[in-house]
């Protein structure tokens, strides 16, 4: 009888020790549990709407997800072991994972706008090279911070300025070992981003002097704008005697110096590859009776780095000072007029910078709005049913800014300074 008790106690302690011990359920022995993990990036950026799906693993079950910002991105499990992380408003949002022991995984979220990834720059383009060939287009929607790249960056450069592309050409079509063009790729920062292309060809535009003939007096400093062709820039004087020097000045200016009474005296200009115009002078005796602005009119294109711009004025009176006065000074603003060293006049700092006309935004009539500019019919400025995502065009046209200058005995002085817009108010 006692053998009978011996062996039951012995089954019985036998029993408990492979069920895991008296009491709790049976179970896997703590070192054979995988690591908790997560196959996703710390850190994702998603456009809005989208989603992404990441494998989870390891860990104790059931997993569960949460986020810091329902209302920016949201995460959930699709099955057991699958975490889907989608985006419903631009912001950013931590979602987490985490098991049922406290081991957790966080991911920060960058939502991006609903609008698609666009730009204002066009398929193709072509360029001059230089600063003033250079153009400027304006980036939106998608994800921010934008990328762009060249594929070609010793014929063209690409720069990201805030949500400005800035496209320039570095070299001129048919020169020694340049490429014909290069393709400038516009990319966000969504997963995956959206890529747009540009294709820039290199090209060069005829060598410009604006104005090109300019009457004067004698001892009067004229200035003119030198555009197209290839810089550098330099001048040569045919008739040495009338002009008392004729040089370049901030990269693309013709200064010269009246030094003779003369009809049509000329000055050529010449760019790198010999290329040249010639600008006309016609000087007479100084008249000191008349408020006179060198140059009366001028023009140059819009530019997003347009450089200072000097003009003289002439035949002011001797005391008194002269005051200047811009009808668009956000355009050209004039600084402290400076009296030449010689006393014959003075020198007017025109501030450059941005002249580029404002992009007019797109109007979109949808209801509710569907993020995109293609219904612009009905808007009075409209040129043409845009393309889809793609700002609309609306009428070109240059802009004037007149500069007025007044001395101590009332006389007064004008020039008139136009930009001109060659693509329709987009900017540059």
């Amino acid at each position: 009888m006692r053998l009978l008790s011996y062996l039951t106690t012995f089954l019985l302690a036998f029993l408990l020790a492979s069920c895991g011990g008296g009491g709790g359920s049976p179970g896997v022995g703590s070192g054979s549990v995988q690591s908790f993990m997560v196959a996703a990036p710390s850190a994702l950026t998603l456009q809005v709407g989208l989603t992404q799906q990441y494998t989870v693993q390891g860990g104790v079950k059931p997993y569960t997800v949460f986020s810091s910002d329902p209302a920016v991105a949201v995460g959930w499990l699709v099955g057991e072991n699958v975490l889907a992380v989608g985006t419903t408003s631009a912001g950013l949002a931590t979602v987490t994972v985490q098991d049922s022991k406290g081991a957790k995984f966080d991911m920060a979220v960058t939502a991006g706008s609903s609008t698609t990834f666009f730009t204002t720059a066009p398929g193709a383009l072509s360029l001059a090279p230089g600063a003033l060939g250079s153009q400027t287009y304006k980036l939106r929607g998608g994800t921010k911070p934008y990328k762009a790249v060249s594929s070609f960056p010793r014929a063209v450069s690409v720069e990201i300025v805030g949500d400005d592309v800035i496209i320039t050409a570095l070299q001129v079509a048919g020169s020694p070992g340049a490429v014909q063009s290069a393709i400038v790729t516009m990319t966000d920062s969504s997963s995956p981003p959206v890529a747009l292309t540009t294709t820039v060809s290199l090209t060069s535009i005829p060598l410009f002097v604006t104005p090109s003939a300019l009457t004067g007096f004698v001892g009067d400093i004229f200035r003119a704008v030198v555009t197209g062709g290839t810089p550098p820039y330099r001048a040569l004087v045919n008739i040495d005697e009338s002009l008392l020097s004729a040089r370049i000045v901030n990269g693309n200016q013709l200064e010269v110096v009246g030094g003779q009474v003369v009809t049509a005296a000329g000055v050529q200009v010449l760019d790198a590859n010999n290329v040249s115009v010639s600008v006309t002078f016609t000087l007479s005796a100084a008249g000191q009776d008349v408020l006179r602005i060198q140059p009366a009119t001028l023009s140059f294109p819009e530019n997003a780095t347009t450089p200072n711009i000097t003009i003289q004025a002439y035949g002011a009176s001797a005391v008194g000072g002269i005051q200047v006065f811009s009808s668009n000074p956000a355009l050209l603003a004039p600084q402290t007029p400076v009296r030449n060293a010689d006393g014959s006049g003075y020198a007017i700092t025109l501030t450059g910078g941005n002249t580029c006309s404002a992009a007019v935004p797109g109007v979109d009539n949808t209801v509710p709005p569907d993020g995109d500019f293609t219904d612009a019919v009905g808007v009075p400025t409209v040129v043409a049913q845009p393309a889809a995502d793609v700002l609309p065009l609306v009428n070109s046209g240059n802009r004037t800014v007149t500069i007025t200058v007044l001395d101590a005995k009332g006389k007064s002085g004008t020039s008139t300074i136009t930009i001109t817009d060659a693509n329709g108010r987009v900017g540059c």
